[in-house]
């Protein structure tokens, strides 16, 4: 139970917002429909926080609370086949565009969550952050083709990301619920 906090308060460090005066502000997409952004994404590929580290099977869910908050399920598949998942929730910080987001998994931490670049039919989304540390490539299905891989790897590239740092996310052998 120890260790399981203890991996969950290090996840929560992600969180943390870390301002960036040396890269100009994300670029994010202009509007998104929330009701088309609920559902499960398959992480394709990312820079990982910490607690992310070794997973496989990567997936986020997002519903929509009584209260118009979203709530968030991170879940992936460690060692030995041993699930890893976090529950907690993400605040639209600004609704003009629906495409910065805070997300809560430990409070008082936020962390930003920025839409940067979304597919029309909502099957592909780049997420960052404004310190650039982090971005995940999630696609309702658990792989995509290559060349629209490409395209939003180099979007991630134009807005700063250090692309050289990423993972593509083994979804073999993958149980989902």
């Amino acid at each position: 139970m120890i260790r399981s906090i203890l991996f969950y308060l290090i996840f929560g460090q992600f969180l943390i917002h870390f301002s960036c005066a040396s890269h100009p502000p994300l670029k994010t997409v202009q509007y998104v429909e929330i009701s088309k952004y609920l559902g499960r994404w398959f992480e394709i590929t990312s820079i990982p926080v910490l607690p992310q580290k070794g997973c496989r099977c990567t997936t986020a869910t997002y519903g929509l609370k009584e209260n118009g908050d979203l709530s968030v399920y991170n879940r992936c598949t460690k060692e030995n086949d041993k699930v890893s998942d976090i529950n907690g929730y993400a605040v639209v910080k600004d609704d003009s565009t629906n495409a910065k987001l805070d997300v809560v998994f430990f409070w008082p931490f936020r962390g930003d969550y920025q839409i940067l670049k979304l597919e029309e039919d909502y099957s592909i989304v780049l997420v960052g952050n404004e310190s650039r540390k982090y971005f995940w490539i999630l696609a309702r299905n658990p792989k995509i083709p290559e060349e629209k891989k490409q395209e939003y790897l180099k979007e991630a590239e134009l807005q700063n990301f250090p692309i050289k740092e990423i993972q593509t996310t083994d979804h073999s052998n993958c149980k989902y619920e």
